[in-house]
């Protein structure tokens, strides 16, 4: 293995030619642009689904349903971010997530230094938006799988499920950014959050 892949394996380019070591990531790797674009191209289910269903739009409907019962607005940012690592690290299914603990460790850690970056807090803080999170599956296999297919809940949140292709789910994810008044900081001006 030559000197240059044992330097750079922790590292991924994005679409904005940003470097990202996702073994070490910091605050200033991370940009809105390069969130929106991989969260838009990242399919939900492990695209197991009738349609595509990114990511992103999840986040915007989590994010609408939350400023629809009135949560604070920093409810309602941690309701959009609370999926950002997976931009970068990928929308694994639950199993893989649990036969392999590093890379759940990686995408905390991912996830951590995206919520320093936008100053956003863990969606852990907010209890009704990790029950929202769970009820919106249930819309969300509604739409996306065949009827009958998969046993559903009596309760669900009640969000409608667009299925928006990937450049529309893009620019729905930053024009909800912009209206919770999420932008990039400069590198260096952001606060992190305790």
């Amino acid at each position: 293995m030559s000197a240059a892949w044992q330097k750079a394996k922790g590292w991924i380019y994005t679409a904005s030619g940003a470097k990202v070591d996702l073994m070490a990531p910091a605050p200033e790797m991370f940009c809105l642009a390069d969130i929106a674009r991989g969260l838009s191209r990242t399919c939900r289910y492990g695209g197991h689904t009738n349609s595509f269903y990114s990511v992103a739009e999840h986040s915007v409907h989590l994010a609408n349903w939350a400023r629809s019962i009135s949560m604070s607005l920093d409810a309602q940012r941690a309701a959009l971010f609370h999926d950002a690592a997976e931009a970068f690290v990928g929308d694994f299914p639950a199993p893989i997530k649990e036969a392999l603990p590093g890379l759940e460790r990686m995408e905390e850690e991912v996830h951590s230094a995206i919520r320093k970056r936008f100053g956003v807090y863990p969606i852990g803080k907010f209890p009704a938006l990790l029950t929202a999170d769970r009820l919106i599956r249930y819309d969300e296999v509604a739409v996306l799988f065949d009827p009958g297919l998969i046993e559903l809940g009596d309760e669900r949140l009640g969000v409608p499920i667009w299925g928006l292709n990937p450049r529309a789910a893009e620019v729905s994810f930053l024009r909800e950014a912009e209206k919770l008044g999420i932008t990039d900081p400069r590198e260096g001006d952001y606060t992190p959050l305790d």
